[in-house]
């Protein structure tokens, strides 16, 4: 009798600590519902002469794409600029204060990749090149936060590894 009451009580409380975390269906309807009004964005460097921007384009349940590019500023950003789909698996887990920010005229955020993860894509979504790090162009920095803060957490749902370094 005391064995079935502790094993009643361990699955109660196995069941109690799942229930309180996101799942990664309702964090792709958060991200597909909100992630395009927090972080796209376009910029005019300081100089008036170029643009750059960052445009999420889907998030699917095992990757996201996005367009980003750079351009002079008679450029339609529509037309232009190159198309990328990155795995959730293929994030290198981190956590969001800890994310690195670059220097220069237009704030970005990297969130590392695994050697070669993200792919860019043709007019065809055939990869056609493959590169490291994704630098997420931000004008708001909390809204960037939040928005790569549900990716990361779609990522450790899809088998992502933590960011251990042993020196």
């Amino acid at each position: 009798m005391k064995t079935l009451k502790t094993l009643f009580l361990f699955l109660a409380l196995v069941c109690a600590g799942n229930s309180f975390g996101q799942t990664k269906e309702e964090t792709l309807d958060w991200l597909n519902m909100n992630a395009k009004d927090l972080i796209d964005c376009n910029f005019l460097y300081p100089s008036g002469k170029f643009k750059v921007w960052f445009i999420i384009q889907s998030f699917t349940m095992d990757s996201f794409t996005y367009k980003s590019g750079s351009s002079d500023s008679s450029f339609n950003i529509e037309d232009n600029g190159s198309l990328y789909r990155v795995a959730y698996k293929d994030i290198i887990l981190l956590d969001v204060s800890k994310l690195s920010k670059t220097d220069g005229n237009v704030p970005r955020l990297i969130v590392k990749t695994k050697l070669n993860a993200q792919m860019k894509l043709d007019s065809n979504n055939n990869p056609t090149e493959y590169s490291e790090d994704i630098y997420i162009v931000f004008e708001n920095e909390e809204n960037a936060k939040r928005v790569i803060k549900a990716i990361m957490h779609l990522a450790k749902l899809s088998g992502a590894k933590e960011n251990k370094q042993t020196f």
